[in-house]
């Protein structure tokens, strides 16, 4: 006969009476929802910051290449999208896709209202995929092969303040030199709740209606966004992209342009893996606290093993 599985047996038949039995249940309760707590947080911080990067990455790619300058406007310098960097990627190990890009700003103007934007030019290369799933309403500009499209997406927040509908048709008007304004039609309503950084001012349509305005050849766009192929591989891609760049050409790394929302996202990390840790510290104070009390209410029959031998 086992003597050990024997007496552990007879003791937890009649355990059920005793005063352990209830502070037993409690423990195995505490240590059942700290644990749960645990990974509930850590599946929602994992979840969020996911979320919030995924939006930033789809809306602003990976790494962004520009001509160098020493001025902080908003609009780019023009530089040629013929570089080895934009018609050779695809032989590249880590790049994923490139796409070309350029900024304007401009003025929306209703009968009620006034509002500053930022208009962003794309072109056909925009992978439309990766931003579909913020899409709301409506849908993407329709490129034209001769002309610039009128078609423009606006963000929710931007609708929400000028009141405007899908289908609706809107007055842009541009700084420059002379001024210019464009009548422009609401295809699509985007919503990322990233205000501060795109709802609250970025809209998006035709690149070649910048290249007009600016008078620019079709070879010339203000930037290039430029993805990877995996997120675990940015370091890999941005050496690629280095090496293929011309000299007067600068690359800047999109988590050090949003390098506020990164640092709030690992901050929370942080705060998060102290609360874990104070979850993870109960629980083991519990665990050694019902062993202490099966020890104790037991200690009359320890007792008498050790006289036995």
């Amino acid at each position: 006969m086992n003597l050990p599985y024997f007496i552990s047996k007879r003791i937890s038949s009649k355990q059920g009476q005793s005063f352990s039995a209830t502070i037993h249940k409690i423990a195995i309760a505490s240590i059942g929802l700290g644990l749960a707590i645990m990974i509930i947080s850590f599946l929602i911080l994992r979840g969020f910051q996911y979320t919030v990067t995924n939006k930033i990455y789809a809306f602003s790619s990976h790494y962004i290449v520009t001509k160098y300058s020493y001025g902080s406007s908003i609009e780019e310098p023009p530089m040629k999208k013929t570089s080895p960097l934009y018609t050779d990627y695809k032989s590249t190990q880590w790049v994923d896709h490139i796409q070309e890009y350029a900024h304007k700003a401009g003025l929306i103007k209703t009968d009620s209202e006034v509002l500053g934007v930022v208009f962003k030019g794309v072109g056909t290369s925009f992978d439309v995929s990766r931003i579909q799933e913020f899409m709301v309403e409506g849908k993407f500009v329709t490129f034209n092969d001769s002309t610039y499209s009128n078609d423009v997406v606006i963000s929710k927040v931007i609708a929400d303040k000028l009141n405007i509908q899908l289908n609706d048709r809107i007055i842009v008007h541009f700084f420059q030199d002379p001024p210019r304004s464009r009548r422009l039609t609401v295809v699509g309503i985007y919503e990322t709740n990233l205000s501060e950084y795109y709802d609250d001012k970025v809209i998006l349509g035709d690149i070649k209606l910048i290249q007009r305005l600016n008078g620019w050849d079709s070879d010339y766009v203000g930037g290039l966004e430029i993805y990877a192929k995996d997120i675990q591989y940015l370091d890999e891609a941005g050496e690629e992209i280095f090496d293929r760049m011309e000299h007067d050409q600068a690359m800047e790394f999109v988590r050090d342009k949003y390098m506020q929302v990164f640092e709030w996202l690992d901050l929370i990390s942080r705060q998060v893996n102290i609360f874990l840790g104070i979850i993870l510290f109960v629980v083991c104070i519990n665990m050694v606290s019902i062993i202490i009390i099966l020890i104790m209410e037991r200690t009359s029959m320890v007792g008498m093993f050790k006289a036995l031998g």
